[in-house]
């Protein structure tokens, strides 16, 4: 069976395609930002104050998280509920510790 391209299914795949392969590397690099572990909450996770020198709770994730991803610690000792919000809104300003 042998397929016949026009004129015009040319031009449409000439222009589809870059539109393809744009929306593809896009979907990668979204992708790649979802390798993320974000650590919100108190000294549960914010725990190196009480260590003793030992490792802490980000310590121990990025140790065993796979390579590619990044953990992030914005829990902070001392912190409430209400405070966790403010810490999610920081996910963006801060700088992951990657594995």
């Amino acid at each position: 069976m042998q397929m016949q391209l026009s004129r015009r299914g040319i031009l449409l795949a000439s222009a589809v395609l870059p539109a393809i392969a744009h929306a593809s590397l896009a979907l990668a690099e979204e992708a790649a930002m979802v390798k993320k572990v974000v650590l919100l909450g108190d000294s549960v996770l914010d725990n190196g104050a009480y260590v003793s020198g030992g490792s802490d709770v980000l310590e121990h994730l990025v140790r065993r998280l796979p390579g590619g991803w990044s953990a992030m610690l914005l829990a902070s000792d001392g912190s409430r509920m209400g405070d966790v919000r403010l810490q999610y809104s920081a996910c963006r300003r801060t700088q992951p510790t990657s594995s």
